[in-house]
């Protein structure tokens, strides 16, 4: 299935309370690399295709703006903690 709905994609591949999954896919999905396991990232054309290794589901996002909107939509849960990376440094503590 593809679709361009980022939360009902999110919805079916991410557990958004899970800080280390939505890390990966934001730094997978920002840097267009396939350097972060479990999601796979191509390019068709314009578009930026998103697969999770753990369904067949594809997210197409059409645009550098939709882009954009997207890893606003992962980041903007943990603006409070001082954005993405600060959150992921922050439930490292947490851990330890």
């Amino acid at each position: 299935m593809e679709t361009t709905d980022f939360n009902v994609w999110l919805n079916q591949n991410v557990k958004l309370s899970n800080i280390n999954q939505v890390w990966t896919l934001y730094h997978a999905v920002r840097t267009e690399s396939n350097e972060f396991f479990s999601f796979s990232i191509m390019r068709d054309e314009d578009r930026l295709l998103i697969k999770c290794a753990k369904s067949e589901n594809i997210l197409i996002i059409e645009n550098h703006e939709l882009k954009n909107r997207f890893l606003h939509t992962l980041e903007y849960p943990f603006l409070y903690q001082g954005g993405i990376d600060t959150a992921k440094e922050l439930s490292k503590d947490w851990v330890s």
